[in-house]
């Protein structure tokens, strides 16, 4: 585990930082991971006291042991509301497949799946952390901002590792991007934030240039 700010903690669920979740004052888990992972992430929280788990987003590498998590701890659990249906169901939210492959996906990438409670733009959620609604990746994204020392944790609204492994920030995938119109409008309105650290759900935190690399990222794009 590593510290990337006051009071938060990066949990490495695969090398190279290829999938994270994060501790909020060893309060607050953000993201479970893998369904496979479970045993990892209940070793890695066996002495915490989480109270609460916000889930960025309802994807399988994001929610896949939330069930298994939250009961073990008897966490309440936070979700973006347009992600609730899928993450009751234990399906992963459409990518850019193609129509035709949309059902197969949602078929074979299955997790155990709950009810929980709608996660909205401005909520807080514990260690001075607060909800921004970030839609494009999923309908129901959030990414999480904490103002008074400029941390982000963007959840898949961006990326800390680009498709031929350079480290930074990027935009997520094409085929990750199903509403590519709001993936960019969200990196625009990440990027007004001029944030100092970017924690990512797939790459290592972004701790240095960190606003510079964003707001270029968001020209670019838009």
């Amino acid at each position: 585990m590593q510290t990337i700010a006051e009071g938060v903690i990066r949990v490495s669920l695969a090398p190279r930082a290829a999938l994270n979740a994060y501790l909020i004052d060893e309060r607050v888990l953000v993201d479970t991971g893998m369904p496979h992972q479970r045993r990892r992430v209940s070793r890695a929280l066996r002495d915490l006291d989480i109270e609460r788990i916000v889930l960025t987003h309802a994807h399988v590498d994001h929610a896949g042991t939330v069930a298994a998590i939250s009961a073990e701890k008897g966490a309440e659990v936070l979700c973006g509301a347009a992600d609730l249906a899928d993450l009751a169901a234990g399906v992963s939210p459409p990518i850019k497949l193609g129509r035709p492959m949309i059902p197969v996906q949602r078929a074979l990438v299955r997790y155990r799946g709950l009810r929980a409670s709608p996660l909205h733009d401005g909520d807080e959620v514990g260690g001075g952390f607060v909800a921004v609604k970030t839609r494009g990746h999923s309908p129901g994204h959030h990414s999480l901002w904490r103002e008074h020392d400029g941390v982000l944790i963007a959840g898949d609204a961006l990326i800390g590792v680009s498709n031929r492994l350079r480290t930074g920030v990027f935009r997520p995938l094409a085929a990750l991007r199903p509403d590519d119109a709001s993936v960019t409008r969200s990196i625009q309105r990440l990027a007004e934030l001029r944030p100092k650290v970017i924690a990512f759900g797939h790459g290592p935190p972004l701790v240095q240039d960190a606003a510079h690399q964003l707001s270029a990222l968001a020209k670019m794009i838009g």
